[in-house]
Formats: structure tokens, sequence, C-alpha cells
């Protein structure tokens, strides 16, 4: 908290998540930028940041996006060498687990793009294949040295060999090696910490308007302790996370986003049905939540929970949580209830992505969510049924997740590009739709290069609303 009436800034963040942190460490330790306020009505990083899986990918179909979440991994590695790994950056991976021959067949087309996408080699592991390299298992921890690339296991004797847990229904089994989880609250923590050194000053408020004047932005104005203050500054940040919309509306600008919400659970495996050396594993199948005659019957008389007897387009997602002595298991499923249009919708066969709502500062979470994502991750780790009757007492929480729009369409996808750049009012710019904390570092780098006017990448513009026009 800034006890002095702040009254000018030569940039001011709305947002002190990850992605407004990181945008503060690159303007005031790497561009030289002094007069930085980081301006937020909650402690920096407690309100989503801090609630994520606290995953990080090198994946993605567009080749924009590659690059940008190769680059903020880079980052990361470089702070986990300069600070002793205090964020406890490991290389685990991502397994996609699949359980039909089509998702298998999926799994073998898509690795074939990996090498154009800069994802380094793919390792095929068929049982046909005698001269194939072994698959060789992450280590517990750490990064260094770590493999590279992708392991495609198609060979089900390896498959249960080194996954025994899985289903025995399972095909296939990608495991992208480039990919792993940290403690996202340290290294934004570590981001902050510097940028403090650096000169960036804190103001505990809400920003509440925007003034502007002939050359673009002129002012913030924000409501804290001390009321209404105004803030002169030629250079604004929206970082506002999931209220990115709601800030933008004060520029009279609309943005081409929206926000869901999504869950996750962390619950004590207390019979160690999930290794603690597992990497990431996610169900990529189509799926039909297990329910007994009985139950089916009554789900089928319930307005409200009919939707759960429909096909869910993808599973959940689960990972070890904490130390090798530690029990806890994380869990998570971005499904959510569909919206309520939904319920009275007989002919709707499919149970999508998170709902879309409008984001608030107490998030509600449905009561059902540890069940529902127990039942799912029975599809792929079938031992996880023993805690059906009688689920652990899950630390329950979550947050709001950012989709941008198609440019092609009007489909809204979370896969889709971040926004970062400048938006249409001069000084103005914006910080969102990161792919989480993973990509929170380079979006941080990025858009302080957009508004210190510094060298940008060449695919700067892609993730810009310029791609829009």
């Amino acid at each position: 908290m800034v006890r002095d009436a702040v009254k000018r800034a030569d940039v001011v963040i709305c947002g002190a998540g990850m992605a407004g942190v990181a945008t503060a460490y690159f303007l005031s330790k790497k561009m030289g930028v002094r007069e930085v306020l980081l301006v937020d009505r909650q402690a920096p990083l407690s309100f989503t940041s801090d609630k994520s899986a606290e995953t990080y990918y090198n994946w993605s179909s567009n080749e924009a996006m590659c690059r940008f979440v190769r680059r903020s991994t880079e980052i990361m590695e470089g702070l986990a060498r300069n600070t002793g790994n205090v964020f406890n950056l490991n290389r685990r991976g991502k397994c996609s687990v699949a359980t039909s021959v089509d998702k298998a067949s999926e799994f073998q087309d898509r690795v074939k793009r990996y090498p154009h996408l800069g994802l380094g080699p793919v390792r095929v592991h068929e049982a046909s294949t005698s001269n194939s390299s072994p698959y060789v298992p992450p280590a517990f921890e750490g990064f260094e040295g770590a493999l590279q690339g992708s392991d495609l296991l198609l060979d089900q004797t390896i498959i249960e060999k080194f996954f025994p847990y899985l289903s025995d229904q399972v095909t296939a089994v990608l495991h992208g090696r480039n990919d792993g989880w940290f403690s996202a609250h340290t290294l934004g923590m570590c981001l902050l910490e510097q940028a403090k050194d650096h000169g960036v000053r804190e103001l505990r408020a809400e920003v509440v308007a925007l003034d502007q004047d002939k050359q673009g932005v002129c002012a913030v104005r924000v409501v804290g302790e001390s009321g209404v203050e105004t803030i002169k500054t030629r250079r604004f940040v929206n970082a506002a996370g999931p209220f990115v919309k709601r800030v933008a509306a004060m520029l009279q600008v609309d943005l081409p986003v929206r926000t869901g919400l999504w869950e996750k659970i962390v619950i004590k495996d207390y019979l160690g049905v999930v290794p603690r050396s597992a990497p990431m594993l996610f169900l990529a199948d189509e799926l039909f939540l297990e329910w007994s005659e009985e139950e089916k019957e009554l789900l089928r008389q319930d307005d409200k929970y009919r939707w759960l007897l429909n096909k869910f387009t993808s599973g959940p997602y689960m990972r070890p949580e904490g130390g090798k002595e530690s029990q806890w298991l994380l869990m998570g499923w971005a499904y959510n209830e569909p919206p309520a249009k939904v319920h009275r919708e007989w002919d709707v066969d499919r149970v999508g992505a998170g709902a879309v709502c409008e984001p608030q500062w107490e998030p509600q979470f449905s009561r059902e969510f540890p069940e529902i994502v127990l039942r799912g991750a029975v599809k792929m780790v079938p031992g996880l049924k023993q805690y059906l009757e009688r689920i652990p007492k899950p630390m329950h929480d979550g947050g709001y997740y950012v989709e941008t729009k198609d440019t092609t369409g009007d489909a809204f996808r979370e896969e889709n590009p971040p926004l970062i750049g400048p938006m249409s009012v001069e000084g103005a710019f914006i910080v969102n739709a990161c792919h989480g904390v993973s990509g929170g570092c380079a979006a941080g780098e990025l858009c302080a290069a957009w508004v210190t006017g510094s060298e940008l990448p060449d695919y700067a513009d892609e993730l810009s609303l310029k791609r829009y026009h």
C-alpha cells in the first residue's frame, strides 16, 4: 500500500495478477521506466493467479502462439536459474490420454506438425517398431537436462509398464516433454519484489474511470481507502484479468473477449492411487459419466441436473501437488455447469467448456463439482473410484478464464491468441487472455515493449488487437 497520495505516474497498470506484475517487472527492471504504479483492489496475485493449476505448456496449433509460450518458458527457466529455482519449476510434462482409436489417430496426425512448430523431436513408441528409442520417464523435480519434444506411446506394453494406474482402455498417451508446473504465487512474488526494487509502487484501490483529452489517456481515477484520487499519466495498461472488458468500456472500447468460470479441487490421495512421480494427466476423449440405473432415472427427472447424463467433450486433468511425502492430488475440469437455458433443452446432448458468465469478486462454486470431477477422473484412473463412496474433504477453489474471439468468425476459444498491445485510444494498452500463469512472463515482456516503443517480435501483431483489422 502506498502511504503518500499518488498524483502522477509514467505508467499505471490496472491489475496485479501475473500479467500485470510481469509487465511492471519488465517496464521497471528491463526497460528502465521509473514511475510505474500497480493498482489493484486486492493483494497482488490473490484473485485468480494463485488459484490456477500452475501448469505451463509449449504446444499450440498456432505457430505464433507456440513461439509466445516458448518465450515464456525461456524467461521462467532463466528466473529459476537466477533464484535457485525457488518457485520449483519442473519438467514433468503433460500427458494427453486417449481411450479411443479415433483419438489415438488424432494424436498421430497432430505430432506430424510438431517439428514445423518448433516443438522438438517426436519419439513414437509402437509395438511393431523394434528399433524405436526406449521411453524415459521424467525426473521428479527440476528442469535442467530434461528431454525435449514429445513421446507418443502406442504400445500397450509400454503404457502398462510406465502408467499402470491408467485404465486398460487407454489406446495412446501423448507425453509433451516441454511442459510442467511450478509455484505461480512464488514466481509472481519474485517478479514483484524485483520490480519494487526498481521503483514500482503499489496502490490498493479500484480503477473507476479513465480520462482522455485530445492526446489520448491523461488520467486514471481510483477509489481506495483515501476516497477518490486522480492519477495523471499518459500511459495506461489494462491488465484487469476477467474484468478487462469492464475497464476497456471506460475508454468506450468494446473488446472481443468473454469470461468463463473454472474450478479445481485438491484432495488427499491417501490410498496412493496416483504415484507422486506422475506427470500431469489429461483425458482427451469425449465421455459419459458413470451412473447406476437408479441414479440415471433420478437425473432424467431433474431439470437442473439432467445435463449430467450428456456427453462431455473432453475429460478432467490431474497432477500430484507437493513433494514426495505429500498425498495431495490436484484435479480440475473446465466444464462447469452449463448456462440455465441448457437445463430446459432436452435435445442438448453435449457438455462443453466452462459456462460463460460475468465475473464477480466473490465467485460462486458448485457444491457438486468435487463429485463430478472425480467421476470423470475415474474414466482415466479407475483406482480413484474407491473415493466415490466417501469423497475426501477437498480444498475447492477456482477463478475466471478469458477467451478471445476468432478472427474468421464469431467463435470464442480459450486456445485463441491473447490480446497484448495498443488499444484504439492513444496511450492505452492491454495485456489479457495470456493462457493462465504459463504465458504471464512473455505477456509482460511483450506488453512492456509495446508501451516503451521497444523492438517487437515479428509475431506481435498476431497477438494484438490489430489482427481484427
